[in-house]
């Protein structure tokens, strides 16, 4: 009786219609594939980072700089009186003043230490000035 049962259900799949075939064929062995991979336990794989319990336990090269800002001075000389403002690319101002001409107006101001530029503006006009010393140096003369 049981062959008979299998030899009917093969006779049944191989009279089945090729599109319908393909896909079942094609899902079964997938199946097979997927089951039979070998999953890799990524937590084996990583190494345990050590524990820091104190501040102390943390190891910093010695040229790492802590420091979050800076103080940088600037010299800005004008022909002419009018307003300054001394800002960030993200907009920040840092200094107002108004400055009178042909005098040398000094202010330290205190940035952020990733700031690398800034901008001036003198009247209606801006200046990008680079910071890379302690000391920036502006003249419109």
């Amino acid at each position: 009786m049981s062959e008979l049962y299998i030899w009917h259900a093969f006779h049944s799949i191989v009279s089945m219609k090729r599109s319908t075939l393909f896909p079942l064929l094609f899902s079964l062995s997938s199946l097979f594939f997927l089951a039979s991979c070998e999953k890799e336990n990524i937590a084996e794989t990583l190494a345990p980072p050590a524990a820091v319990e104190q501040m102390e336990d943390i190891e910093v090269s010695d040229s790492f700089d802590w420091s979050t800002s800076q103080t940088v001075e600037f010299k800005i000389q004008l022909s002419s009186d009018n307003l300054i403002r001394i800002a960030t690319a993200d907009g920040a101002v840092y200094h107002r003043a108004k400055l009178k001409g042909d005098e040398v107006y000094s202010v330290k101001v205190t940035l952020p230490a990733y700031c690398k530029f800034v901008s001036l503006k003198v009247g209606n006009d801006w200046v990008d000035l680079a910071i890379d010393s302690k000391l920036v140096f502006y003249s419109n003369l």
